[in-house]
């Protein structure tokens, strides 16, 4: 893909980051979490705390804001048997953050 300069930037290597779910889901999602069972609270999505993604490209909304097209996985619950769902979305600069090759898919400990 070739855009201007000032529209995006694709990249030829892809570039590791975290991505920051609280960040990107902010808004959260409606519903009652009180009304969730035991099993939904122990097998659903996790959609918090941040994962290790691959950054693809820079890309400019009609607005100017700058996202990143990112490739990542959400899953549930260590315990859960739901399989990790990959995601490749467009990401708001602010919840995207370097990862250094070394860390992998571990978050460092701060």
């Amino acid at each position: 893909m070739q855009l201007a300069p000032s529209l995006g930037r694709v990249y030829d290597r892809s570039r590791p980051v975290w991505v920051d779910l609280n960040e990107l889901y902010r808004h959260g999602f409606l519903g009652d979490a009180s009304s969730a069972t035991l099993l939904i609270r122990q097998q659903g999505l996790v959609v918090s705390g941040r994962v290790p993604g691959t950054l693809h490209a820079w890309l400019r909304t009609e607005e100017g804001y700058w996202a990143g097209l990112v490739s990542f996985c959400i899953a549930g619950r260590a315990e859960s048997t739901v399989p990790p769902l990959a995601l490749k979305h467009l990401v708001p600069r602010g919840a995207l953050r370097p990862r250094r090759p070394e860390e992998r898919g571990r978050e460092p400990q701060y």
